[in-house]
């Protein structure tokens, strides 16, 4: 498993550091709430990026990745070079997490792509950052195997390369498209795929044809 969020609980400045309570006791949304409050009040305090960092971790544990990212990113441009060393492991964090949130294969890549990017910077600040190299080698492998699954899920070009029979009939279908035949074209390539399974590498061309053929008038009474 992935080592946790980090938070800042260091706002100078500002006295207890609204928030900070709320969040101990687990109430992230309320401490969400206090550190925005807090940043809005007093929009000049020298302690605006850890404050900003602080509403990135309760934004996190509320799930709210989006909300995270910003906090974090806001929390990015500080001076401090420590803090932006966990602001970067916390970007990573977050990506990772919202990655797994997503549907679409591609965007948990891409996701999961920018997480390491930002371990990549937390270990150029930090190089013997124990929790950052952990990570990054856990998300290293979530892609690795991320990128097999697709693989496996998508046959080789060799696994469904069409029979020359296959070709043949496809062109028959062709000409008979180009004729206005549409249902002799989906009769020759439905008749070739009963006994040809390499027929099913025109899927999408038979998809076509089917829905011709659903709204075409027959080519001849």
């Amino acid at each position: 498993p992935m080592a946790g969020i980090l938070l800042a609980f260091r706002n100078a400045g500002l006295g207890a550091a609204p928030g900070l309570d709320a969040y101990r006791k687990e109430q992230f949304h309320d401490a969400y709430q206090e550190f925005e409050k807090t940043l809005k009040d007093h929009p000049e305090t020298s302690a605006a990026d850890k404050i900003q960092f602080d509403a990135g971790a309760a934004a996190y544990k509320m799930k709210d990745f989006g909300k995270a990212l910003n906090s974090f990113s806001q929390a990015l441009l500080s001076q401090d070079t420590a803090l932006q060393g966990k602001s970067h492991y916390n970007l990573g964090n977050t990506l990772y997490q919202r990655g797994e949130t997503q549907k679409k294969d591609e965007e948990k890549l891409k996701d999961w792509t920018n997480a390491l990017q930002h371990y990549d910077q937390t270990l150029k600040i930090t190089p013997n950052n124990k929790q950052a190299l952990e990570n990054q080698e856990y998300v290293k492998r979530k892609i690795e195997e991320l990128k097999k699954k697709t693989e496996e899920k998508s046959p080789s070009q060799n696994q469904m390369e069409p029979s020359e029979a296959a070709k043949k009939a496809k062109s028959e279908a062709d000409a008979a498209v180009l004729r206005r035949e549409y249902r002799k074209a989906l009769k020759i390539m439905k008749d070739q795929l009963s006994t040809d399974p390499t027929v099913n590498y025109y899927a999408d061309y038979i998809g076509r044809l089917e829905d011709i053929n659903g709204i075409k008038k027959p080519d001849t009474p």
